[in-house]
């Protein structure tokens, strides 16, 4: 009879144990979050514009770990870019009429930190002619450095309507 009580007394140990290193020994989280936000020049979040109106693309990459994380630049570009696509056709981009060098540097997310990108589209301050978007369905794109191997980071294409003009 003490035995069986030994037993059953170790087996509720060794799961509260297991219990214990799955919640405080394991990053639940996950290590480098993102988020983006697409609205109208007045901060409503939303994914219906009319044609001849901007909308505003936010978006956050965070370092949610302990540790530095290494990422690759390939040019003196933005680390984050903004591309519109309708099908597979390349619309207009958050770069759109500038030049960039192409130039290979390494850089390092601290913990906590975040890199955030801006733009205000269809269009940029160095297109000219500035464009507006036919009504249809787009994909805005999401392009990013290169982290290392550890991280895959996927974002996926936010989908977006631009209506025709009401009378």
């Amino acid at each position: 009879m003490l035995n069986l009580k030994r037993k059953i007394v170790m087996k509720y140990l060794m799961v509260l144990i297991a219990f214990s290193i799955l919640v405080f020994g394991c990053d639940l989280h996950e290590p480098i979050s993102t988020s983006i936000l697409l609205t109208d020049t007045t901060g409503r979040e939303t994914s219906t514009f009319s044609w001849d109106e901007h909308f505003d693309v936010k978006f956050t990459l965070t370092n949610n770990t302990d540790g530095k994380i290494a990422f690759t630049r390939n040019s003196s570009a933005p680390d984050i870019r903004f591309s519109v696509y309708k099908g597979d056709s390349l619309v207009c981009s958050s770069t759109d009429g500038y030049a960039y060098l192409m130039i290979m540097s390494t850089a390092v997310l601290d913990p906590g930190q975040s890199l955030r990108g801006y733009w205000r589209g269809p269009t940029t301050s160095a297109q000219d002619p500035k464009i507006s978007l036919a009504p249809g369905k787009y994909l805005l794109k999401v392009t990013m450095p290169k982290f290392n191997d550890v991280y895959q980071i996927q974002v996926q294409p936010t989908s977006f309507t631009v209506e025709a003009a009401s009378d």
